[in-house]
């Protein structure tokens, strides 16, 4: 408990700095590589990929189902969906709902 009160948290000038950093590196990896790798880390970081998830658009029914793939446009592709969907309110299910 004791290491965990003498823990400071980090400036605000060092934080903003290594994020400045990791964004410079990500912008020269994508003008050097293209979005192909980003688009990688984007979908192995999601949260919705492979969960069931809601969708709600603004106006119409809803619809309940996997999210199978996320593409290049990173609409996201749902099991049993023909069109992908490209807006709508997202909620993640919890399992077994």
């Amino acid at each position: 408990m004791r290491a965990v009160l003498l823990h400071r948290a980090p400036r605000l000038d060092q934080t903003l700095t290594a994020v400045l950093a990791a964004l410079a590196r990500r912008f020269v990896r994508l003008q050097e590589s293209g979005p192909a790798d980003l688009l990688r880390a984007y979908r192995d970081l999601s949260v919705v990929l492979g969960r069931r998830v809601r969708v709600q658009p603004e106006q119409g029914p809803g619809v309940t189902a996997e999210v199978v793939a996320i593409e290049s446009d990173l609409s996201l592709r749902l099991h049993g969906v023909a069109e992908p969907v490209t807006a709508g309110r997202l909620t993640v299910l919890r399992p077994g709902t």
